[in-house]
């Protein structure tokens, strides 16, 4: 499979997709507190895998990821809820048995009230969404551990965002580079590829590439570009089950 002219050689970050913090929230540490860079992928299988060599990005990483002129479809920002919503999530688990939830209509409302509050912040959302309480065990390496890892193909309903509701902090692994990119990138691929195809691809070819981590302390989360995203989860060297509040366009 061909590759872009200098693609065999890029295990230099590029800027592309840009991390900004959501200006009408509060934030108690620095963005670049939250931000690591690893030396790329490995592969088991059909699996493809974020290395586990994070590392503090340096000035110019970190001006690529955060930096520059990115139109807003290109942007993943970060949002936070408020303690009280916090609070109010872990007092619905523990009031309601894990099967009686739903049936009582408990997550229905406060889904409504997270929905409340990040409008109340001028979040966008989609004019039909659902939100999705997605529970994955501690220890490993991809929330679509079974279905491919990073270049697995997402459920139904694009991802809009999530939120980190459990205890300990929690780890948002992307590839920062937009669709357009990656279509740059290996040209030889038929225009219907879909993103997790042409991301595979690329990551065969550049295993290298560096791979960015996003941590997320409890409430804090993540609303992602327009743009489609390659995104997942990694769960290594966490001590608890990890809870994220989904959303998803219907």
């Amino acid at each position: 499979m061909a590759l872009e002219k200098d693609a065999l050689t890029m295990a230099k970050l590029r800027g592309g997709i840009r991390i900004v913090e959501g200006e009408r929230f509060a934030w108690p540490r620095a963005l670049s507190e939250r931000l690591s860079l690893n030396s790329g992928v490995c592969f088991e299988g059909e699996n493809v895998y974020p290395r586990t060599d994070w590392r503090t990005p340096g000035s110019d990483e970190l001006a690529l990821l955060t930096g520059g002129n990115a139109d807003a479809c290109d942007q993943l920002v970060l949002i936070r809820l408020s303690e009280r919503l916090v609070e109010r999530w872990w007092e619905l688990a523990a009031s309601h048995p894990e099967s009686s939830v739903l049936a009582a209509g408990a997550f229905d409302v406060y889904a409504g009230e997270v929905m409340e509050f990040l409008s109340f912040k001028q979040v966008e959302f989609p004019s039909v969404c659902r939100f999705e309480a997605r529970i994955t065990a501690p220890g490993l390496p991809s929330i679509h551990q079974t279905v491919g890892g990073l270049t697995a193909l997402q459920p139904a309903g694009r991802l809009v965002g999530g939120i980190n509701l459990s205890d300990e902090e929690s780890a948002l692994v992307i590839l920062n580079l937009t669709e357009t990119q990656l279509s740059d990138l290996v040209p030889t691929l038929p225009a219907s590829a879909s993103l997790s195809e042409k991301a595979r691809v690329f990551l065969t070819h550049c295993s290298d590439y560096p791979q960015t981590r996003i941590s997320l302390a409890p409430g804090e989360g993540f609303w992602l570009p327009s743009t489609s995203v390659i995104v997942d989860g990694d769960n290594r060297g966490r001590e608890q089950i990890d809870v994220q509040l989904v959303i998803r366009a219907a």
